[in-house]
């Protein structure tokens, strides 16, 4: 940059800074239009980082001809920044520009919002703030969150590229809608931020211009989250400079919580706040606490002045377009309120309790916020039964001084409860932040599995019990370290604590998602260790509690549905296989009717009822449920472990149907990545493993086929109980692999500890059985053993089909005439 020009801009600055609120409005919109951005750009980075008491250069910040936060963002229009062609500036922050930008190397069309660093304001603080962004967005998965697409470095400086969100604020387009839509978009935005604190992240930024709306392809309206750029990761290790830069607190005042401007450790308790905001401003159209252009008068208001009710404060101002007053009054006046008590703890303990309750506004039911007095459960019941109330109200009057000192007995027991679920968020939220990571995260990134492993064993179980009073908190740090220790492949140490979590609730009579959180967990871990008809009740309950805590086309309940299907795909029970498709392809159409035909999730679904219909023999319908999910995965995902789970599912498929050369390359390719992302040691890996040694199998590589096969099962014996299933299927293919190279007493060793399992199961199928004892048979006749080999083999024979039993006829009319 020009001297001169950063001389006019550094004096245009000065001015602005002299002034403050309508004042320093009015006279920005006296400038030019040039100088008005910088200026504009200036000031915002002072808001969020500070830049301008702690500036990365003394002097004027020249870099060759550029200021340290480049004046001339606009050059990058029209040239390529990884594989995208910048289109557009969109949007800028204090750290950087935001461009519209299309991808142009040709893999597939898509139009992406890429965020860069400005030149110059690359400082070190800043590009840590940067990578603290990439890393939350990228364990970020909802569809209220703009996703991390891809992430690089250009010039020294790096990128992001996010969904493109064409829309307008939530409250621009929140002005021209009836109440009950602007509820349901808060709705929507709540249980998006709720995501980001189950993977332990708080935005702490929550304002209008960060949740656009647009409408999707059914026409509905969705609120987008946007810019996780000063957002937290709730980790006791993490650099406090990702927080703070050089001391200053990272937050927009006019939208801030009392404990940031207080200088507080911002929590899940503070995006509540900011969702209390962001419905106040919804429903009134303006501001609890309005900027009058003195930031101290501002921070007073923030911290001890209490909000006018929505109600009251709706219709003030005409061109803000607040709701009707009626409509506020009550419920919506109570749920804002309490979302924006002044003390972190007297506020909602979560943001899916706010949902939950504006749920239950809608529903015309009781809403927690409001203590449940007699009237207002009677109000409530005349509102949804009018018919008849007349007539009941005689009844109701004589009974009312009893039902009103037997509603406040209720509703302090109901705010004992409620203080519970307070404490579960701080104390889960503790153990979470401490040690859940994703299972998918790639080497650098994943947990010491022995020392946390450990450490939860030993510890787990007294942190539980020193909540003894405390049932919810108890059930809900239960469940959470069964989680972890599934994800670390502790299926032993995992299995009681589901347990504990799911008898606690059942003591309490509980319902909900928690609930049926629970019950899925149990059913994941028994699902895991091989106890299939206890996991398919956990999974049935799981879904049946869903469908009572949810609409019908909620994202929730698709994955409950989902969850059956899969465990029921593996059930050999007649008539499971049909359920787990007709379940299959219901969860299908839930899921892409929440969430969109491109969303993870329905690339899941496609992925799982691909396998439903490979084990049905109905191979061209899975290949193109396969296929759908492999491409919306490597689109979304890149190289990660998704990716290779639907590869090896196609590649199985492809053998299945001769084609073993192609599937051993899918395979190999899988492999590949699940090494890359998860270690060469991960259970994942086993799946694969025992696909690849069927295509060397049918290609006849015997010596390749053994090795695979082997390793696949020392997988298997490192993470499940012995008699699993699995580890019977991978000792049954070792030894058919030794009985074609002629190493039979090698073979009848492994056969032999295989149908051990096969007979120790009562969910074993006739098949596998027969499998098992046809293997062993034939291991013996070669061994010249035939009076022990006639047995099997004639017990196998009825189970088996086709060539296997073709073959195993022949073997056994071998074994009779040898006698």
């Amino acid at each position: 940059m020009e001297l001169a020009r950063w001389s006019e801009i550094k004096d245009r600055l000065a001015e602005a800074l002299a002034v403050e609120g309508v004042k320093r409005t009015a006279y920005l919109e006296s400038l030019s239009h040039d100088v008005r951005c910088e200026v504009e750009a200036l000031l915002q980075a002072d808001e969020d980082h500070g830049v301008l008491e702690h500036p990365p250069t003394s002097g004027p910040p020249v870099e060759d001809t550029e200021c340290f936060l480049d004046l001339a963002p606009d050059r990058l229009i029209g040239t390529t920044i990884g594989p995208y062609h910048i289109e557009e500036r969109v949007g800028q922050g204090g750290m950087g520009d935001v461009y519209r930008a299309r991808r142009a190397d040709g893999l597939f069309d898509r139009e992406v919002a890429l965020k860069m660093v400005r030149r110059g304001a690359n400082t070190e603080a800043v590009l840590r703030r940067f990578a603290a962004e990439r890393q939350i967005l990228g364990r970020l998965r909802h569809p209220g969150i703009a996703r991390l697409l891809d992430a690089g470095l250009e010039d020294g400086r790096p990128w992001l590229a996010m969904d493109y969100v064409s829309g307008d604020s939530i409250t621009d387009v929140a002005r021209g809608l009836p109440v009950r839509e602007r509820v349901e978009l808060m709705i929507g935005v709540a249980e998006a931020v709720h995501t980001a604190h189950q993977s332990l992240v708080v935005h702490r930024d929550l304002k209008p211009s960060n949740v656009l709306v647009s409408r999707d392809a059914r026409g509905l309206w969705r609120p987008i989250l946007l810019d996780f750029g000063i957002a937290k990761i709730l980790d006791p290790e993490s650099d406090p400079d990702l927080t703070s830069v050089d001391g200053h607190r990272p937050m927009t005042r006019t939208y801030a919580a009392p404990e940031q401007i207080r200088g507080e450790v911002p929590t899940t308790a503070t995006d509540v706040y900011g969702l209390g905001l962001l419905l106040y401003e919804v429903l009134v159209g303006e501001r609890p606490f309005p900027d009058t252009g003195h930031q101290t008068a501002l921070e007073h208001a923030i911290l001890h002045d209490e909000p006018l009710l929505p109600s009251a404060a709706s219709g003030g101002a005409p061109e803000a377009q607040g709701a009707d007053p009626k409509a506020l009054r009550g419920d919506l006046d109570t749920i804002c309120l309490k979302a924006l008590r002044k003390e972190p703890a007297e506020r909602y303990a979560s943001a899916e309790a706010l949902a939950a309750d504006l749920r239950r506004h809608l529903d015309g039911l009781p809403i927690e916020a409001r203590p449940p007095s007699a009237g207002y459960r009677v109000g409530k019941f005349v509102g949804r039964h009018r018919v008849g109330v007349a007539a009941i109200a005689a009844a109701l009057l004589a009974t009312i001084a009893l039902s009103t000192v037997y509603a406040t007995s209720l509703a302090q027991e109901r705010d004992r409860a409620r203080t519970e679920a307070e404490t579960a968020e701080q104390v889960a939220g503790v153990m979470a932040l401490m040690f859940d990571r994703d299972p998918f995260a790639a080497d650098a990134e994943r947990l010491d599995t022995m020392r946390v492993g450990t450490f939860l064993t030993q510890r787990g179980d007294s942190v539980i019990a020193r909540l003894g009073g405390q049932p919810l908190v108890q059930a809900r740090l239960a469940r959470m370290l069964s989680h972890l220790h599934a994800n670390l492949g502790n299926y032993g140490a995992s299995e009681p604590l589901a347990r504990r979590a799911v008898a606690i609730y059942d003591s309490l009579g509980a319902s909900g998602a928690d609930v049926s959180h629970a019950h899925t967990a149990l059913a994941s871990v028994l699902s895991y260790t091989g106890d299939y008809e206890e996991s398919e009740r956990h999974y049935r309950r799981a879904l049946a509690l869903a469908q009572e805590a949810f609409p019908p086309g909620h994202a929730s309940v698709a994955e409950a549905t989902n969850n059956l299907a899969y465990l029921l795909s593996d059930v050999s029970r007649e008539g499971a296989l049909e359920e787990a498709i007709r379940l299959g392809t219901r969860a299908l159409a839930l899921t892409q009717e929440a969430l969109g035909p491109d969303h993870l999730d329905a690339a899941q679904t496609h992925n799982n009822l691909g396998a439903y219909l490979y084990t049905a023999d109905r191979g061209s319908e899975a290949a193109e449920h396969y296929r759908k999910a492999l491409a919306i995965r490597e689109s979304n995902l890149g190289t990660h472990p998704l990716v290779a789970n639907t590869l090896s599912n196609l590649a199985n498929l492809l053998n299945s149907e001769g084609n073993a050369e192609e599937a051993v390359v899918l395979f190999e390719r899988a492999i590949e990545i699940w090494s890359q992302t998860l270690g060469d040691n991960h259970p994942s890996i086993s799946t694969g493993l025992y696909g690849l040694g069927g295509a060397y199998r049918d290609l006849r590589r015997w010596e390749d086929a053994e090795r695979a096969y082997q390793r696949s099962l020392d997988l298997d014996r490192a993470s499940l109980p012995p008699d699993h299933p699995y580890i019977a299927d991978g000792l049954v293919s070792v030894g058919q692999i030794r009985n074609e190279g002629g190493r039979y007493r090698q073979a009848e060793a492994v056969l032999r500890e295989a149908l051990a399992i096969r007979l120790s199961r009562e969910d074993t199928s006739e098949e596998d059985l027969a499998v098992a004892r046809a293997a062993l048979g034939y291991c013996l006749l070669r061994q010249k053993r035939s009076e022990e080999a006639i047995p099997l083999l004639e017990q196998a024979i009825p189970a088996l089909e086709g060539d296997a039993q073709t073959r195993t006829q022949a073997h056994l009319t071998e074994a009779r005439a040898a006698r």
